[in-house]
């Protein structure tokens, strides 16, 4: 859903630039997507993963529309203030802490009930240390 736009920047301090990228589009694209799967009845609640505050509008317009819908908000982990806008306008919410992103990883390995390995956890999945 995300596009990314590169964008050149530099240090006023020093002169050194580089070239960085930002995000694009992802409110937007996120509005049309809550409003159409609302149309199309696709969900009875949309759970939102964003402390993105342009987003109220959105969620304002649809719990008008679909009053038999639920929305709700998942602020990323240290965003919840920032969210504040949007909680005000959902049914719920709550912040998506590293506890509770540790409690969804897959085990380190997936095995069948003979201890046969079906699956290995990737490396780069694996929580961080410390």
């Amino acid at each position: 859903m995300a596009h990314f736009k590169d964008k050149y920047r530099s240090c006023h301090r020093c002169g050194h630039s580089w070239k960085a990228h930002e995000e694009k589009e992802t409110d937007v694209r996120l509005a049309l997507a809550v409003l159409e799967d609302g149309y199309d009845d696709l969900y009875d609640r949309a759970i939102i993963v964003s402390a993105d505050s342009d987003l109220v509008p959105v969620i304002e317009q649809a719990r008008r529309r679909f009053v038999d819908k639920a929305y709700y908000v998942a602020a990323p982990p240290g965003q919840f203030s920032a969210a504040r806008g949007l909680t005000r306008t959902c049914h719920g919410y709550f912040e998506i802490s590293p506890a509770r992103i540790g409690k969804c990883l897959l085990p380190e390995r997936i095995t069948s009930d003979d201890g046969t390995a079906i699956a290995n956890r990737p490396p780069e999945y694996a929580p961080p240390t410390g």
